[in-house]
């Protein structure tokens, strides 16, 4: 049996499950190894710079899901709950299943309206694309 992951949002507690986006399809923007942020300082009258460690860069992820339900009213009522629980700006856990025991998580929120990229007549699918802003709270 193949492996599908999962992508879910908790609350900004990490603990409690907000909504489970089902199967990801694709993670576009996700980093391999995030790169320890560093800020260059610099003044027009110096030579050189001072270069202090800095926190994680925020980046955007774009996620495309795929939603089922058994028939049209099923599907419109998911599909109504789904752009209503995740509001945008609102501080969230992303955790994606990397494996069948672990997850990689990211704090994110919503930035963008939920689109609906294929469907087949909202008859029992729909494909859609959710673009999440990481690292913007802490």
């Amino acid at each position: 049996m193949a492996f599908i992951p999962e992508a879910k949002i908790y609350n900004s507690d990490g603990v409690t499950l907000v909504y489970n986006l089902g199967n990801m399809l694709d993670a576009e923007n996700w980093p391999n190894d995030e790169e320890p942020n560093q800020v260059p300082l610099s003044n027009l009258r110096s030579q050189g710079e001072i270069t202090i460690p800095a926190g994680g860069l925020a980046f955007d992820i774009t996620l495309t899901c795929r939603l089922t339900a058994a028939n049209y009213t099923a599907l419109i009522t998911a599909w109504n709950s789904l752009q209503t629980t995740i509001a945008v700006q609102t501080n969230y856990y992303l955790k994606i299943d990397t494996s069948i025991s672990t997850t990689d998580d990211k704090k994110v929120q919503r930035i963008k309206k939920i689109v609906p990229i294929r469907t087949n007549n909202w008859n029992s699918w729909v494909y859609f694309k959710i673009k999440l802003r990481v690292n913007t709270w802490s």
